[in-house]
């Protein structure tokens, strides 16, 4: 049997506003209460014991703990991405990531997402992430398909987060005799991220090579193909040259 409902549109706040203090807000009883207003992020930790809590402006303390008891549910109706210092779900300690309804056996629901950790994720990351049906966890420093890249150079280089086979981003070799070379990346209109070419003949000491080029020639779902030419003397004559592509 569905418990009250109950709804509180007035603003809870920390300091600097009304209270002396962080104000804890928990949740009790098997009914649903809504919180309406735009909390102050300086409140302190959020527990749900018993029924639905829904936060309609989700904006939780960002150094607190938010707990949700086991049968408990904390329902984010808005879109976006709200972060916490600590979660803990029927007990248990969470570990740094992002949690939303698909990965929290219904203590989530809505749309919304809760972040444990301190990574930037921005909109285009969340959107890109949000794509791959089969990523288990969209953090960007976690490699959960396990192939030695993180989500964030994934998301960088046009590669599938969900997938241990989409490892490489090199889509031509270097050809020495040409000083040419291709690989993949994501969009920089998109991700804000700029691309520069390294050079190194031991391994050791890299160099910008800030005059090559870098041209665009197939662009597919937003993943862009890239040749660049060095700007070494062609043919290339060293014995052996090392190339690499940073994203930053």
């Amino acid at each position: 049997m569905a418990g009250d409902q109950y709804e509180f549109d007035g603003r809870i706040a920390g300091p600097n506003n009304m209270a002396a203090g962080p104000i804890n807000v928990i949740k009790v009883g098997y009914g649903t209460q809504t919180l309406n207003a735009a909390n102050t992020p300086n409140t302190g930790s959020t527990t749900v014991t018993a029924g639905t809590l829904i936060l309609t402006n989700a904006n939780l303390c960002d150094s607190a703990t938010l707990t949700i008891a086991s049968g408990a549910v904390l329902n984010l109706p808005a879109s976006g991405i709200d972060t916490v210092g600590a979660l803990v779900i029927n007990g248990v300690s969470q570990p740094v990531g992002l949690y939303q309804a698909s990965n929290t056996g219904g203590a989530i629901t809505g749309p919304g997402v809760i972040q444990v950790g301190d990574a930037v994720i921005t909109p285009s990351y969340f959107t890109w992430a949000a794509s791959f049906a089969g990523l288990t966890d969209s953090y960007p420093t976690h490699d959960p398909d396990g192939d030695g890249l993180i989500n964030d150079q994934e998301y960088a280089f046009g590669l599938d987060p969900s997938s241990g086979a989409s490892v490489n981003p090199i889509r031509v070799p270097l050809d020495k005799t040409t000083g040419t070379f291709s690989y993949s990346r994501n969009d920089p209109a998109t991700t804000s991220l700029s691309y520069t070419v390294d050079t190194s003949l031991d391994l050791n000491t890299w160099t910008v090579d800030a005059a090559a080029t870098q041209t665009v020639t197939q662009l597919d779902s937003g993943v862009q193909t890239v040749q660049v030419t060095l700007s070494r003397t062609k043919p290339i004559t060293a014995p052996q040259i090392f190339v690499r592509v940073m994203a930053r």
